[in-house]
């Protein structure tokens, strides 16, 4: 390998190559020589220009003939080489376990920040619970992107329904709902209209706090069945418990920066919640939610 690079004018004295293949056996560059064990013992005696594309630098030959053997290393400086070495070995594994024990904190505090946020989130759902003025309600759909309410149910703590109802929507079903709850327009065609329902639903959820599973779906779709009816729905207290659950059941994503939401089906596997009332119905989804909040509020938090 060629020295260090840096520009040196051909000397004229000297013999000048313009690539190595030209370069006699027996010239070598300083870095040459040193890997054979030796260094220069006389003057420089040729030039020779390396590189490519364009881009050549100079640098000097040295007689190997004329090099002279590198000196060899004393016991003495052989051993402080060895005293370095182990040194060095030490300082790399002390590094290494600081390191080692550094990520090993990390990993423990972001631990203990999950179990932090996921006893807020149950804690949330107890204090909902403790205060004893809620019940939890549920909807079905036209659609997911402009919903209209096609079925809604409110059911009490401990799950006796309290009001549950079709409900017949300005339009239609779109084929992905009805592919999820089952619900026909043929059904609905006799339903009563959203006025009548919820002038029924009504009574059973003002001054209450209105739990939820994704409480603003449910939220926007009441809104948007009143809108269509020229109906102003008043100001409830919501309560989203699937916001609540994402940091007990939900993953941590990087991504979204922030926990993944989980679906309430998933929620009541791992809480142990069973109903049988159908799933994607709203009676049943809403006695899940209302199951839900008791098992947490009568289970022991989790060690």
């Amino acid at each position: 390998m060629p020295d260090a690079p840096f520009t040196l004018a051909p000397q004229p004295t000297l013999p000048h190559y313009v690539w190595w293949g030209d370069v006699p056996d027996g010239l070598l560059t300083k870095t040459a020589l040193r890997a054979e064990g030796l260094k220069p013992g006389g003057p420089v005696v040729a030039t020779v220009r390396y590189g490519r594309r364009g881009r050549y630098q100079e640098t000097v030959l040295y007689d190997r003939a004329q090099a002279v053997p590198r000196p060899q290393a004393t016991p003495a400086q052989l051993a402080a080489l060895e005293k370095a070495g182990q040194v060095r070995k030490k300082h790399e594994q002390r590094r290494r376990e600081e390191e080692a024990a550094q990520l090993a904190q990390d990993e423990a505090d972001w631990q203990a920040w999950l179990d932090d946020q996921a006893a807020q989130g149950r804690a949330a759902l107890r204090e909902i619970v403790a205060r004893g003025n809620w019940v939890t309600l549920d909807t079905e759909t036209t659609e997911l992107d402009c919903p209209e309410v096609v079925e809604i149910a409110v059911v009490a703590p401990g799950g006796e329904v309290l009001h549950q109802s079709l409900v017949r929507p300005v339009g239609l079903v779109s084929e992905g709902a009805r592919a999820v709850h089952g619900i026909t327009d043929t059904e609905l065609a006799t339903a009563p209209g959203w006025p009548e329902v919820w002038a029924q639903v009504r009574p059973h959820i003002e001054g209450k706090e209105l739990v939820a599973w994704n409480a603003g779906f449910d939220q926007d779709a009441m809104q948007r069945s009143s809108r269509l009816q020229g109906l102003e729905l008043p100001d409830l207290d919501w309560r989203c418990a699937m916001s609540a659950a994402a940091p007990i059941w939900g993953e941590w994503s990087d991504y979204w920066d922030g926990f993944r939401y989980v679906s309430l089906a998933e929620a009541c596997w791992r809480e142990g919640v069973q109903v049988s009332s159908p799933a994607h119905r709203a009676t049943g989804d809403a006695q899940r939610v209302a199951a839900l909040l008791v098992a947490i509020t009568t289970t022991a938090e989790p060690q």
